[in-house]
C-alpha cells in the first residue's frame, strides 16, 4: 500500500475494499466541487432510457441510473459521472453500465432534473447544452485498475482514481490520479524547436504567466518547469531540469490555456503526423 507524508504526518492508504459504494460516492460528492471548481457538480440519480445496441433487453426499454453530472460553468461541455468500486465485476457490471450511459437519451427532462438539483444553474443554457452537445463519460474509481483502463481506452471514457488516505489523528486526504475532465479554452502560443534542442522559440511570450523567469506547463498531464530566455526580439523557453521533449529542429508545439487556468504544452497535430510518416 502507498503512504503519503505531508507536514511531518504520515497518511496511510485506507483499504479500498472496506468502503461501500454509498460511502465512497458521498465523499466524492463532498469534495468534487473543490477538486473540479470549474464545474457544477450535481447529483444525477435519474432513471434514463438507453438505446444501447449491446443490451439484451428490447430496444428502448433498457434503463440506467448515473451518479453525478459535471456541468462546465461556461456551459461549453458536460459530463455524466459514474462512481464505481473496483470489487465490482467489470464485464458483468462496469462495462454494461458505461455502454448504457453512452447510449442514454438526454434531453429537456434531464436538464430540468439537474436544475431542480442545483437551482444556480441557468436552465436555458443547460437545456441548450444537453440537447446539442453529446455527453462525455467520467468514470471515478476507488483504486487503480490498469486492465480496466486499457480496456476502456478506445471507448472515449475519462477515468479518475480517488484513493483515500488517513492519518492517526483521523484527518483524511485524497490522492487523485488518472485523467482530468477539462477544456483547452484557447491557444496561447505556437512554439518551435530551436537548432539547440533544449530551446523552444515562443511566438507569443506575453501570454505566458510565470513566477519570475519560470514558466510552468503541463505536458503529458505532468508539471514541467521552463526558464524564459530573451535574445533581442526573440523569446525562448528551456527546460529547468531534464528536457521532457524529444524534438528535432523545427518540430512544432503549441501552448493552450485550460479552463482551470493551467497552461498545457502539446505537440502540434501536423508535426506529430509528419513524425509518424517519417517513422
Amino acid at each position: 500500500m502507498a503512504r503519503i507524508f505531508v507536514n511531518d504526518t504520515w497518511y496511510e492508504q485506507v483499504e479500498p475494499s472496506t468502503f461501500s459504494e454509498t460511502e465512497f460516492e458521498d465523499r466524492i460528492r463532498l469534495h468534487a466541487p473543490s477538486i473540479y471548481p470549474h464545474y457544477f457538480v450535481v447529483p444525477f440519480k435519474k432513471t434514463l432510457t438507453t438505446t444501447d445496441p449491446n443490451s439484451s433487453e428490447p430496444l428502448g426499454s433498457s434503463k440506467v441510473i448515473p451518479d453525478l453530472a459535471f456541468i462546465a460553468r461556461n456551459y461549453q461541455e458536460w459530463w455524466v459521472v459514474e462512481v464505481e468500486m473496483t470489487y465490482h465485476n467489470f464485464d458483468g457490471h462496469i462495462l454494461p453500465q458505461i455502454r448504457k450511459l453512452q447510449n442514454a437519451n438526454y434531453g429537456d427532462d434531464e436538464a430540468e432534473y439537474l436544475k431542480r438539483k442545483d437551482t444556480s444553474l441557468d436552465l436555458e443554457k443547460l437545456r441548450h447544452l444537453i440537447t446539442t452537445s453529446p455527453s462525455q463519460i467520467l468514470l471515478i474509481m476507488n483504486q487503480n485498475k490498469v486492465d480496466w483502463i486499457r480496456r476502456l481506452q478506445n471507448d472515449n471514457v475519462v477515468i479518475a482514481i480517488f484513493e483515500l488516505f488517513r492519518a492517526s489523528n483521523e484527518l483524511e486526504i485524497f490522492r487523485v490520479n488518472g485523467e482530468y475532465p477539462s477544456q483547452l479554452i484557447e491557444k496561447v502560443s505556437d512554439c518551435i524547436v530551436h537548432l539547440i534542442p533544449r530551446l523552444l522559440k515562443v511566438s507569443n511570450p506575453d501570454r505566458l504567466t510565470s513566477s519570475g523567469t519560470i514558466v510552468r506547463l503541463l505536458y503529458n498531464d505532468c508539471l514541467t518547469e521552463w526558464r524564459k530566455i530573451v535574445e533581442g526580439k526573440d523569446v525562448y523557453i528551456t527546460a529547468v531540469n531534464r528536457n521532457p521533449l524529444r524534438g528535432r529542429e523545427g518540430k512544432k508545439y503549441e501552448i493552450y490555456i485550460r479552463n482551470d487556468e493551467q497552461l498545457v504544452l502539446k505537440q502540434n497535430v501536423n508535426s506529430e503526423k509528419e513524425e509518424d510518416d517519417d517513422n
